[in-house]
C-alpha cells in the first residue's frame, strides 16, 4: 500500500467513523522487544502478530511524513477523482515503492541483470535452492502486518508482506515460549507474493508445514520466484519424501512452470490452481480436529464452511 493510497484510507475511516485499531485501544499494531500481542476473538480464533516491530514502523512513518510533505494535499479516492488517471497512480505507487526499497542502506551487492534473467528461465531445483539469500530491505515491508492464526488445532501463518528477518525473530520468540523446535502449520501465506528476498531458508528451518499458499497474478514483478519456490521444495518439509501442495490463486507465466507432471514426481509435490484459466482466486478451507481438508475450489467447499 502507497502512501497515497494509506491516506484514502485513513480518511475514509474517519468518515465512516470505524474505530482504528480496537483491538489495540486506537494505538499502533506493533511488537515491542520480546512480547507478542495476542488477540482473541468471541470466535475462539487466537491472533499472534509477528510484525512489524517499532523500528519497523517508525522508520516507516518517517518516510509517510516526508512523502505527505512531498506530495502536498492527497488526491480524492480513486472512485472519485477527476484529476489523475488509473495509470498515473499506478505509476506514482511504483516510484514511490522503488524509492522506499532501502537499498541504499543494504550492505550486500544486488543480483546482476544476467543472475536474475538465469534464475528466471532455469528449472533446476537444487541449483534454484541454493542461491545466496538476500534479505529485503524494504522500508514498507518492515512495516506490513503478519500473523499467526490458530482455531481449533488449525494454524495459518499469514506472512503479508513481512521481511524474512523480522518473521524469523518472531518465531524464535514464539518457539521458545512453547518450547518448540519447529511451529506446526496447516499452511502458510507465502510473503510478498513469493519474492525470492522474503522467504529465507532460516525461516523454512523453523516451521513445520505442507501447505504452501501464493497470492499473486503474476504480474509485473513474476511472482512467485523460481529461487522461493525451489527453497520450498528442497527445505519446506520434514524429508526429502514428505509431500507437499503448492496453492496458486491463479494460473500465470510465473505459477504454471510449477504444473509439470515430472517435477511434481520428483520432488513429491502437488500444484494446485483455480478450476480454468480465466479464475482468479481459489477457496483453501482449514478443519480443525482430526477432519482437515487440504485445499478446495469453491464448488467443493462444504454449505457449513
Amino acid at each position: 500500500m502507497s502512501v497515497r493510497q494509506g491516506q484514502q484510507l485513513s480518511d475514509l475511516l474517519g468518515d465512516l467513523d470505524i474505530p482504528w485499531n480496537a483491538a489495540w485501544d486506537g494505538q499502533a499494531v506493533v511488537i515491542e522487544g520480546n512480547d507478542l500481542p495476542v488477540v482473541e476473538l468471541a470466535s475462539g480464533l487466537r491472533v499472534t502478530l509477528l510484525s512489524p516491530t517499532r523500528s519497523g514502523l517508525k522508520k516507516m512513518g518517517a518516510k509517510w511524513r516526508e512523502e505527505l510533505m512531498k506530495r502536498g494535499p492527497v488526491e480524492a479516492p480513486i472512485s472519485q477523482s477527476k484529476v489523475a488517471s488509473e495509470a498515473t497512480f499506478e505509476r506514482e505507487d511504483e516510484e514511490e515503492e522503488a524509492a522506499y526499497s532501502g537499498a541504499a542502506d543494504s550492505k550486500e551487492e544486488p543480483f546482476s541483470k544476467e543472475e536474475r534473467y538465469e534464475e528466471q528461465q532455469s528449472l533446476d531445483v537444487e541449483w534454484l535452492a541454493s542461491r545466496p539469500f538476500r534479505g529485503d530491505r524494504s522500508i514498507v515491508n518492515a512495516a506490513s502486518v503478519a500473523v499467526l492464526a490458530e482455531f481449533d488445532g488449525t494454524s495459518l501463518l499469514i506472512g503479508g508482506d513481512a521481511r524474512a528477518d523480522v518473521l524469523a525473530n518472531s518465531l524464535q520468540i514464539l518457539l521458545t515460549q512453547r518450547g518448540e523446535k519447529r511451529l506446526p502449520l496447516d499452511a502458510f501465506v507465502v510473503p510478498h507474493a513469493g519474492s525470492r528476498s522474503s522467504l529465507s531458508v532460516e525461516l523454512l528451518e523453523m516451521i513445520e508445514c505442507d501447505r504452501y499458499l501464493f497470492s499473486t497474478n503474476g504480474s509485473k514483478f513474476r511472482h512467485p520466484d523460481r529461487v522461493t519456490v525451489a527453497r520450498i521444495l528442497v527445505h519446506g518439509r520434514d524429508g526429502p519424501n514428505s509431500s507437499l501442495t503448492l496453492i496458486f490463486n491463479y494460473r500465470s507465466e510465473s505459477t504454471t512452470v510449477w504444473d509439470s507432471n515430472e517435477l511434481q514426481a520428483r520432488y513429491h509435490y502437488a500444484a494446485v490452481y483455480p478450476a480454468s484459466e480465466k479464475e482468479a482466486g481459489i477457496d483453501v478451507v482449514l478443519r480443525g480436529g482430526t477432519d482437515r481438508a487440504g485445499w478446495a475450489t469453491e464448488s467443493d467447499v462444504p454449505d457449513d464452511y
